[in-house]
């Protein structure tokens, strides 16, 4: 049981962290083949707003999991 719970934070932490990446990266492609923002640019914004949280939570959760593999294993 306990190596699930390991493996369960690994994939999220892992998860989280790729999403910020790619985050990051789609921000910036955007912005540079813009050369500036507008609707097109505000509506990939927000989706990258939404799969930023997402990966903030599944950071938060793998860290939750890190910590009951510790207590409790």
């Amino acid at each position: 049981m306990d190596s699930y719970i390991y493996l369960t934070a690994v994939v999220f932490d892992f998860i989280g962290k790729f999403l910020l990446a790619l985050l990051v990266i789609l921000v910036h492609n955007r912005v540079r083949k813009e050369g500036k923002i507008d609707k097109k640019v505000l509506k990939e914004m927000r989706l990258e707003k939404v799969i930023g949280s997402v990966s903030l939570i599944l950071l938060v959760l793998g860290f939750a999991f890190h910590l009951a593999d510790y207590f409790l294993g």
